[in-house]
């Protein structure tokens, strides 16, 4: 995916929306490969901006998720600078409600203050699930259960190690650190 030179977001040449310089913005791409329908639907701040129908035979293509996974890089050199937030990566294509309930961009513009807070390993141990973050300071880590959850919840008490461990409930669980 590219934003072209009209801030719209795409490829082989389908673009859609439009992403504004120095702007923050949630952009998710759902990527549903098929026999028959294959498909990228293109959101901006939890709004479907456009779906990209793709050639037939689109599975194990170029838009599949292989062995190895580039971010932020082009054979074509079609690369620019700019700043991400976050990455995430699901299982399974989300639907319009589960986008919108990632909610808006957490971005103010620049990166944030005291640094950058990121997970570095997420391990499933015994019957807890451990969490490893950096970026310094009182951290706090918080959950979902579903994306559709209205909120995020604190899990346990804030911590300066940036270790947490916590139980592992449910099939699923959604994980965020944030400064406390």
């Amino acid at each position: 995916m590219f934003v072209n030179p009209d801030n719209a977001v795409g490829v082989n040449n389908d673009y859609a929306g439009e992403m504004l310089p120095d702007t923050w913005y949630r952009l998710a791409l759902v990527v549903n490969l098929n026999d028959t329908n294959s498909t990228i639907a293109k959101y901006l701040n939890g709004s479907l901006a456009g779906i990209q129908t793709l050639d037939a035979n689109s599975i194990d293509s170029r838009f599949s998720l292989g062995p190895a996974f580039l971010l932020f890089t082009d054979s074509l050199e079609e690369t620019a600078p700019g700043l991400v937030d976050r990455v995430q990566i699901y299982s399974g294509a989300l639907t319009d409600t589960q986008v919108a309930a990632l909610g808006l961009p957490l971005g103010d513009g620049g990166p944030p203050v005291g640094g950058d807070v990121k997970i570095d390993s997420i391990e499933k141990v015994g019957d807890n699930v451990v969490i490893k973050a950096s970026g310094g300071g009182t951290l706090q880590l918080v959950r979902k259960d579903k994306l559709t959850d209205a909120k995020w919840q604190d899990v346990g008490q804030p911590s300066s190690s940036g270790t947490f461990t916590t139980p592992a409930i449910g099939a699923t669980g959604f994980f965020r650190v944030r400064r406390s």
